[in-house]
């Protein structure tokens, strides 16, 4: 997976708030399906 941010003036936030919500749901989709990863533990968080 490639991951960029653009930097423009007082967006920086916004980036990392996507970025943030981006990782999140992947989390999500990650314990609800353990077909991915049977290892992983459904209730610990993933990242």
């Amino acid at each position: 997976m490639r991951i960029a941010l653009l930097a423009l003036p007082g967006s920086m936030r916004s980036a990392l708030a996507g970025l943030g919500d981006m990782f999140w749901l992947a989390n999500q989709v990650i314990r609800q399906n353990p077909s991915v990863n049977a290892d992983i533990s459904r209730l610990a968080p993933f990242f």
